[in-house]
């Protein structure tokens, strides 16, 4: 069963917090996702968990830059940082920064590029 991403993210922070193993990637979902075929998901795994859960999506202004990493195979390391409980946009929930490691630098953000719809 699929759990809500304030759950895994509560769950995250837990295991993180007790210092268990959580690991973290980005994920492409061209055939998956229903808003954007470019789409790329933030997920992770608990280790007392086999499947892997998506607890939020690369932002759309950042897509083509994060696709062009992917399809390049430059990726070096996904990292995420505990997640904390707090304020975005007025919405209370639990928010996560992940840093992502690449070969080379980053292309710069495309405030032009929107979704792709399937």
């Amino acid at each position: 069963m699929r759990q809500s991403y304030q759950f895994i993210l509560r769950m995250c922070r837990s295991h993180m917090l007790r210092k268990m193993h959580v690991q973290v990637r980005v994920q492409s979902e061209p055939t998956t996702n229903a808003v954007d075929r470019n789409a790329v998901a933030f997920q992770i795994k608990l280790s007392d968990d086999p499947s892997w859960n998506t607890v939020g999506y690369v932002s759309v202004h950042k897509l083509p830059k994060m696709r062009s990493a992917i399809d390049k195979r430059e990726i070096i390391d996904v990292e995420i940082e505990i997640p904390q409980y707090g304020h975005s946009a007025r919405i209370p929930g639990y928010f996560a920064l992940v840093k992502i490691v690449k070969k080379n630098k980053w292309m710069p953000n495309d405030p032009n590029n929107v979704y792709l719809k399937p």
